[in-house]
């Protein structure tokens, strides 16, 4: 366990680096390691999370108690990689990266997580520490000398004592996203003198002060501690961080330090700002491809000999398909579009892939509409279909999973047992038998049966769609497809024709669109396992949603509306 006021005894940083951030860590009490999980859940002898539910409203729309009550815990929240490196971008310059080596796949917008900290974790380790400072280090030290450093600090070309001192404060308010307390300002005041007095320069001492204040822990984390409803800055970092991925502008902060911010009325119009501001569509587009996870079309593979069309030109095509097919439903249409939509966008590779007239050339998309009954919206489309299949065929399994997990969020089932791997491996490999027969048998044999009648038909309603998400009514030696199915009884049990039957069911009966915004609550929070999809906080932002005109832009501003968002529970 590290507390950090210790990290000062790490040998990689200087001395003096160090000493502010120990003085500015002074106030946080805040442990890092303990047995933590993402968001600070605290992890079992197993390994895995001890859920404490979801965050709610305290009761349900109809007024009973909530089955899941509020649970999210007054905490402090790590900036992710890629917040840590918008926010340096926001408060030193475009410029400030350049050269700068970065993490993880940050400024890689195909690879981007949906929840960052659950792969980085949400509290720093040494690895996450070095490759915070070292991106921070590596910018300011580079990209924030002469004239850029003047530019920063409104000083002349020969800096003064008087102009970095005054810079300082206001910097400082600016990356702490609040107003500084006078022992802060006191400390990284002394910090400068005191490189001034080992024999810094004065740009360059200014300049180590920049950097200290950067790695101290009011810069690298959100603090939600105190009290159990957020203050007006902490809900200003909270909305910004969410909504747009970058620090709160001035007016967001305006809005806090006039007390804006406590008020439902107040909230609500920066959340709007926030929704509609080219930083928050640009933010929340990528934030939906990441959620679908069109980067897994980066690691597809298929057999060249039986399908010698998946070139790199065709997978980048579907993936650029489903983002412009994501961006212009989000923003111009209906949340559950993203499934029953049977309109989207094709280039010439396409157009050959789903038998129909689209772009003149492989760098054009032209708007199409598909087939009457033949594909609708996501799960129609080449991109989603190729990440879950396999590399030779298609795969019952893995479309079924996609669905009962990232559109329904049902409860994933755990592995197959040891005992039957190997009849599981054997059966998968059997090239005589279709993928219905494989279900089939997998739905009929215990215990096998127990876990896949709960996800299989998903899929089985996908056998339409071959491994590149070619339409086909037989398989080879023309054998029919049979593509219907009976939904499992938790999501709904209706008997379907096929894919699109499918995707227009779970649309209608509101499991999608419950399941997005306990998602869009998770990423929200920074947390996937503070949020419940049966919880208040998500049936009243999900209700509110339903009776409105069911727009994404809807969907985020009950969510960032929600209590859920705004209270902490005390003492937790």
């Amino acid at each position: 366990m590290i507390h950090l006021k210790q990290l000062a005894a790490w040998p990689r940083w200087s001395a003096t680096t160090w000493a502010l951030i120990a003085v500015l860590a002074g106030g946080c009490s805040a442990t890092i390691g303990d047995n933590k999980g993402p968001g600070g859940t605290t992890i079992g002898p197993d390994g895995k999370p001890i859920s404490t539910g979801g965050g709610g409203d305290g009761m349900t729309p109809g007024g009973s108690a909530c089955s899941v009550p509020n649970a999210v815990p007054q905490r402090i929240v790590r900036l992710d990689y890629n917040k840590l490196s918008n926010s340096l971008t926001t408060l030193l310059g475009p410029d400030v990266l350049k050269g700068v080596v970065m993490p993880a796949n940050v400024g890689n917008v195909r690879q981007r997580d949906f929840q960052a900290l659950f792969t980085e974790g949400s509290q720093f380790d040494p690895t996450l520490l070095s490759s915070t400072f070292t991106m921070i280090d590596q910018a300011v030290s580079t990209n924030l000398t002469g004239a850029p450093f003047n530019a920063l600090t409104g000083c002349p070309a020969t800096p003064t004592d008087a102009c970095v001192q005054a810079f300082l404060p206001t910097f400082a308010q600016k990356v702490y996203r609040r107003p500084i307390t006078a022992d802060e300002k006191t400390a990284f005041l002394k910090f400068y003198a005191d490189q001034k007095t080992s024999g810094s320069p004065i740009e360059e001492a200014g300049r180590l002060a920049i950097e200290a204040v950067l790695m101290s822990p009011p810069a690298l984390y959100r603090m939600e501690i105190g009290q159990p409803t957020l203050s007006g800055y902490e809900v200003a970092s909270q909305l910004s961080y969410f909504i747009t991925d970058h620090p709160p502008d001035q007016e967001l902060l305006d809005a806090a330090e006039a007390g804006k911010l406590i008020t439902a009325d107040g909230k609500a119009a920066q959340i709007d700002r926030l929704i509609k501001s080219s930083a928050g569509i640009e933010n929340l587009s990528q934030v939906m491809d990441a959620y679908y996870q069109l980067g897994q079309l980066d690691q597809t593979i298929k057999d060249p000999m039986l399908f010698p069309e998946f070139t790199v030109g065709l997978r980048d095509a579907m993936y650029a398909e489903t983002d412009k097919f994501i961006r212009d439903t989000l923003w111009h249409g209906k949340v559950n579009d993203l499934l029953t939509s049977p309109k989207s966008f094709a280039n010439s590779l396409l157009s050959t892939i789903y038998g129909i007239s689209g772009g003149t050339d492989a760098n054009t998309f032209a708007p199409v509409t598909f087939p009457s009954g033949q594909r609708t919206g996501l799960l129609g489309q080449a991109s989603i279909l190729a990440m879950r299949s396999r590399t030779n065929t298609t795969s019952v399994v893995s479309r079924g999973l996609y669905i009962n997990s990232s559109m329904l969020c049902l409860v994933r089932p755990p592995e197959p047992p040891a005992a039957v791997k190997d009849k599981v491996t054997a059966q998968l490999a059997d090239a005589t038998a279709t993928e219905r027969q494989k279900s089939d048998f997998r739905t009929s044999t215990s215990p096998c049966s127990g876990c896949h009648t709960g996800f299989d038909p998903y899929g089985l309603a996908l056998e339409n769609y071959d491994a590149i998400g070619r339409y086909r009514a037989t398989y080879a030696g023309n054998v029919p497809i049979d593509a219907s199915a009976t939904l499992p009884a938790s999501a709904g049990g209706a008997h379907i024709a096929g894919g699109v039957e499918l995707e227009s069911v779970v649309a209608q009966d509101g499991l999608f669109g419950r399941c997005l915004t306990s998602n869009l609550m998770k990423y929200a929070l920074a947390d996937v396992t503070l949020v419940d999809p049966q919880d208040c906080g998500v049936g009243t932002a999900f209700e509110k949603y339903q009776s409105g005109d069911q727009t994404f832009a809807t969907m985020v501003r009950e969510v960032a509306l929600s209590n859920t968002l705004s209270n902490r529970g005390a003492g937790q």
